[in-house]
């Protein structure tokens, strides 16, 4: 090989040199190069990254459609297996994730979120007791007016069915006598 040319092995050779297919029980073959912050696989094409579930679909089974994700079965975000994976439109992949529980919008498992659920639900409790007003939480919990007025008005922490929570409270637990 002349000096300064540089051998690039094909995609195939680059991808299969980083799975493994005996590492898990599951039948999950795991890519173990480089990943992403979320665990996915990547792999470089050119001069960007693609995600190696979707590398391994094209190797497999060719061109992803327009407009469709490869999504897994397994909800194992470093496997490659082609039979864990499956086409789907970006609500296909909504809906598969919070019928697994991984739906991270809500709540504290929201990254922006500024409350746990347990101080969501003493808030509330307290506000609609009229234990402290609106205004007296956001001091005593450094929030924003407009954090505590979204809670106790049912903009945020809807999964929580705060209202119903209150109404069926017993005397003294978050509700007047």
């Amino acid at each position: 090989m002349p000096i300064g040319v540089y051998y690039h092995p094909p995609l195939s050779e680059r991808f299969w040199r980083h799975v493994d297919k005996s590492s898990s029980e599951t039948g999950c073959w795991l890519w173990t190069g480089c990943k992403d912050k979320c665990g996915y696989g990547k792999v470089g094409i050119g001069r960007r990254n693609s995600r190696c579930h979707r590398v391994s679909w094209e190797l497999h089974y060719g061109k992803i459609p327009d407009g469709l994700q490869v999504l897994h079965r397994c909800d194992v975000p470093a496997c490659v297996n082609p039979e864990h994976l499956f086409l789907g439109t970006p609500a296909d992949n909504s809906s598969d994730k919070i019928a697994k529980g991984r739906d991270r919008t809500k709540g504290s498992m929201n990254g922006t979120a500024k409350l746990s659920e347990n101080l969501a639900v003493k808030i509330f409790n307290a506000v609609m007791s009229k234990e402290m007003t609106q205004a007296q939480a956001a001091k005593k919990y450094s929030l924003s007016d407009s954090c505590i007025w979204n809670l106790v008005n049912g903009r945020t922490w809807k999964h929580l069915n705060l209202a119903a929570h209150y109404a069926a409270a017993p005397t003294g637990q978050g509700r007047e006598g």
